[in-house]
C-alpha cells in the first residue's frame, strides 16, 4: 500500500510541474531583419526597452539575421533595430502578455546622409623654371 502512494505522489508532483511550467508568466518577441529589398541582414543590432521599467536588453542577429528575446516580463516594449549604412527602425507601442510570442520582422531603409563637407586647402608656390625643364609649368 505504501509503494503504491508513493506512486501516486510522484506522479502528481510530475503533473503538477508541467502544469506551473504552462503557466509561465513570461513572454516572447522573435524577428528577422531585412533590407528594403528583403535580404537579411545579419549582424544588426536589436534593442527592447520595457515602456514601464529600467528593463533593457540587447542582441545581435545571427547569420541568419534572426533574434529571440525570450523570457519578457508581460508589457509594452519598444524595438530598435541598428545597422551600419540605415536609418534605425523603431517599433513602438509592442504590447506583450503572458505566454504570447511576438513576431516583428525589421525592415530597414538605406540612410540617407545629407551634409556638408568643407574642404580647406592652400596652394602652395612651387617654382617652374621652362628653360631647364622644357615643359610647361601649371
Amino acid at each position: 500500500m505504501r509503494v503504491r502512494s508513493t506512486g501516486y505522489l510522484i506522479a502528481i508532483l510530475i503533473l503538477g510541474s508541467s502544469v506551473a511550467l504552462s503557466e509561465s508568466p513570461f513572454g516572447t518577441i522573435v524577428g528577422t531583419v531585412r533590407d528594403s529589398s528583403g535580404v537579411r541582414m545579419p549582424g544588426s543590432v536589436i534593442t527592447i526597452e520595457n515602456a514601464g521599467s529600467s528593463f533593457r536588453r540587447s542582441t545581435v542577429g545571427d547569420e541568419a539575421a534572426a533574434y529571440v528575446f525570450p523570457n519578457l516580463n508581460p508589457g509594452i516594449y519598444k524595438l530598435t533595430i541598428m545597422a551600419p549604412g540605415f536609418q534605425v527602425a523603431e517599433y513602438t507601442n509592442v504590447q506583450l502578455h503572458a505566454r504570447q510570442t511576438i513576431r516583428i520582422d525589421g525592415h530597414m531603409r538605406v540612410a540617407s546622409h545629407t551634409g556638408t563637407v568643407s574642404v580647406v586647402s592652400r596652394a602652395n608656390h612651387v617654382p617652374c623654371d621652362f628653360q631647364r625643364r622644357k615643359t610647361r609649368c601649371f
